[in-house]
C-alpha cells in the first residue's frame, strides 16, 4: 500500500486525506461510530493520519531544497520536543473537553490533532537526516503493535493497582522497551539482509 501511496501526486494525497477525515466525521455525526474501535483503529480513517505524515515528509524535502539540510537538532533540542509533546499531551483532554462542548468531543480531537499536524513538516526537517531520530521512526510501528496488549495486561495486574506506579507510564515503559527488543533483534537484522540483498543504500538503516 505504501509504494502505491507514494506514487500518488501531493493533490491527489490531499484528497484522500480529506476524504478520510469526511468519512470520519459523518460516522461520529450520523452514525453514532464515535468509539473504540471506530476512533483509533479502523483502517479507513486512520489513514488521514498515515497520508498526514507522507504530506509532512513530502513538505519537509521541500524546506530543505529552499533552506537547505537542517543540523540535527541535538540534546537539548530532543528535550525541547519531549517539552512540546508532553506538554500538548497533558493539556489535550482539558482543551478537548472544552472544545468539545460547542462541536462534540470526537469532532475537538480531530480538530486539535489538524492543528498539531504542521509540527510533523518541521520535525522531519530538523531530525530527518539523525540516527537517533530514526530509530524512535522504527519503534513507532511495534509499539503501535503491543500497547494494547500491555494496557489489557496491567490493568489485570493487581501488584498495580496495590502499587503508587503510574499505569500510563508503565505501560508506555513497557512497550517502548519491547518494541526496542523487537526492533533490535528482528526488524534490524531482516532490514539490513533485505538491504545488502537487493543493494540498497545501508546509510538508510537506523542504527
Amino acid at each position: 500500500m505504501v509504494p502505491f501511496l507514494n506514487r500518488l501526486k501531493t493533490w491527489h494525497l490531499l484528497g484522500l486525506l480529506l476524504l478520510s477525515l469526511g468519512a470520519r466525521l459523518f460516522a461520529y455525526s450520523f452514525l453514532g461510530l464515535d468509539h473504540e474501535p471506530w476512533i483509533y483503529r479502523f483502517m479507513p480513517f486512520e489513514l488521514a493520519l498515515f497520508v498526514a505524515g507522507m504530506l509532512g515528509w513530502r513538505f519537509a524535502r521541500y524546506l530543505e531544497t529552499k533552506m537547505g539540510k537542517a543540523a540535527a537538532p541535538g540534546w537539548i533540542g530532543y528535550l525541547g520536543i519531549c517539552a512540546i509533546v508532553i506538554t500538548f499531551g497533558h493539556y489535550f483532554p482539558w482543551v478537548s473537553w472544552m472544545i468539545g462542548g460547542r462541536i462534540g468531543g470526537s469532532n475537538a480531537q480531530i480538530l486539535l490533532i489538524l492543528m498539531a499536524m504542521p509540527l510533523i513538516a518541521l520535525g522531519f526537517h530538523f531530525t530527518r537526516h539523525d540516527a537517533f531520530d530514526r530509530v524512535v521512526g522504527e519503534l513507532s510501528y511495534p509499539v503501535y503493535l503491543n500497547h494494547l496488549f500491555f494496557i489489557v495486561a496491567l490493568r489485570e495486574c493487581p501488584i498495580i493497582h496495590k502499587s503508587n506506579v503510574s499505569f500510563g507510564l508503565m505501560a508506555a515503559s513497557l512497550s517502548c522497551v519491547s518494541a526496542w527488543i523487537f526492533w533490535k533483534y528482528y526488524l534490524k537484522r531482516f532490514e539490513d539482509k533485505r538491504h545488502k540483498h537487493f543493494g540498497l543504500d545501508q546509510s538508510s538503516i537506523a542504527r
